[in-house]
This record gives C-alpha cells, sequence and structure tokens, in this order.
C-alpha cells in the first residue's frame, strides 16, 4: 500500500515529511505514529528509556505516547515522517494490537 499526501489536500497541519541533517530532538511525546529512516550516519535514539543506534539503511518506528529523543552521533542525515494513525486505517488494528521491540528494523 503506498500513501501520498499533498500540501494540496488540506490536511498539512496533521503530518509532516521532512529531511533533516545532524538531528536532534529533546524528550518529547505526541500522538503521531513517527518514522525515522536512516540515509546516512547514525543516530542514538532513545524510546521509552530504552537506547539504540539507527544506523544507514535502518527505520525506527516510534508509536504514539511513547517518550522519545535522539540526537547525532557523529553525522546524520534523516527522512521524517510523522502521521495521525488514522492514516493508516488499514494497518491500525495491527499497530495496536502490537508491541515493537526493538524499535529499529533494517
Amino acid at each position: 500500500m503506498q500513501y501520498i499526501i499533498s500540501h494540496e489536500s488540506g490536511i498539512s497541519d496533521f503530518y509532516f515529511c521532512k529531511q533533516i541533517k545532524n538531528a536532534s530532538t529533546v524528550a518529547n511525546i505526541h500522538s503521531h505514529i513517527e518514522f525515522i529512516f536512516a540515509l546516512e550516519g547514525e543516530l542514538s535514539l532513545t524510546v521509552d528509556k530504552k537506547t539504540q543506534l539507527l544506523h544507514k539503511g535502518e527505520v525506527a518506528i516510534i508509536l504514539p505516547y511513547q517518550v522519545h529523543d535522539y540526537a547525532t552521533v557523529e553525522t546524520s542525515d534523516i527522512f521524517l515522517i510523522a502521521c495521525p494513525p488514522d492514516y493508516i486505517n488499514e494497518h491500525k488494528q495491527l499497530l495496536t494490537s502490537k508491541v515493537f521491540s526493538p524499535h529499529i528494523t533494517s
């Protein structure tokens, strides 16, 4: 399944997609699902007090209301997508009934 969401759809306040170099953030929590794709370098990613390294070619999935933060180790280039769980209705039941561990996959 492929999802294409454009700014012309009028729903841009509810999702965002952004490429970020040398990313870092303070601990935060929100109602969105967040996907972090590591294009280059690596991030130190903490989700619910568990820290792992996100390497080039890996993706992290952060579920709604999970406390998380990340910081670039030396350099990083990531692509970040955050959207409400309702945007992926076909998968919502699968996501809400599963516990993802570890949070990073390649």
